[in-house]
């Protein structure tokens, strides 16, 4: 008898953290090496039911570039994919991303030559080794007291807040792993920052899906890395073939370093 009723305690006490849904709205800023591919816009993060899903709140990817709209030249746009021009020798493909997680992993798209691909990650794998600060309280966000924590992640040293005041836990973004809820978030270098503008709490249970639920096929961020440097050494030596008979020779490099992540990718050097 003693312990039905503690089931019975149990059940009650955490029914009310089971059908809360937390939304925070951000402003996600990148300040890329090439200037007019830098984005700020507004994103949410959706949470409930230890599912979540963060996105921008824009349909249009164009509105998604700090860059001036009118300065955005269209060129083409198929399967949610926009191809433009941002400035005189700078095109791009312009796309919605999508984060969600659920049983610790994370699906997002990406692009590869002109084509969404997606991505699927393990958060174990991730390798967020966070450092919490003693302190309880670092600051006020949103009305809520936050601890500050920190992390050195494939290329970037973050300094994050989060608050255990929240009863959902996670972050926007592919951030994770801290014992509450992130509520900003910032590389050291300004290269990448998330900053929340609203908070909303529900009483009720929102339906996430996974919106790559239906998709053939998805890549390891290795696998994706893998892709990325073979196609750009395919395209290299395809130049270097059809380069004039009377042509003294060269090199060419590429690197992979204008991203938010370091990928791994050793940079590309090929002579002709």
């Amino acid at each position: 008898m003693r312990n039905y009723f503690s089931f019975i305690i149990i059940f009650v006490i955490t029914l009310p953290i089971l059908s809360q849904t937390t939304e925070i709205t951000y402003t996600l800023e990148t300040n890329r090496y090439t200037s007019a591919l830098s984005i700020e816009s507004e994103y949410k993060l959706t949470i409930s039911n230890n599912k979540s899903i963060f996105q921008p709140v824009t349909k249009d990817p164009i509105d998604l570039y700090k860059i001036d709209k009118e300065n955005i030249n269209l060129i083409w746009d198929k399967n949610d994919v926009s191809h433009v021009t941002l400035e005189k020798g700078v095109n791009d493909f312009a796309y919605i991303d999508r984060y969600y997680k659920e049983n610790n992993i994370v699906f997002f798209n990406s692009i590869f030559f002109g084509k969404q691909v997606i991505i699927e990650e393990k958060l174990n794998n991730i390798g967020f080794r966070w450092e919490i600060r003693d302190s309880k309280q670092d600051s006020i966000i949103l009305g809520y007291k936050c601890q500050k924590a920190t992390t050195n992640f494939r290329g970037r040293t973050y300094e994050a807040y989060f608050t255990s005041e929240i009863d959902n836990v996670g972050g926007p973004w592919k951030f994770d792993g801290l014992p509450g809820l992130i509520l900003s978030v910032k590389s050291t270098d300004d290269y990448f920052s998330i900053t929340p503008l609203e908070l909303q709490i529900k009483k009720e249970t929102t339906s996430i899906s996974n919106p790559y639920l239906n998709e053939e096929q998805t890549y390891t961020i290795k696998e994706y890395a893998d892709k990325l440097r073979k196609r750009h050494l395919k395209i290299l030596k395809q130049f270097a073939s059809s380069r004039p008979s009377d042509d003294e020779g060269g090199s060419h490099k590429i690197e992979f370093k204008d991203f938010i992540e370091n990928l791994g990718i050793e940079p590309i050097i090929f002579e002709y």
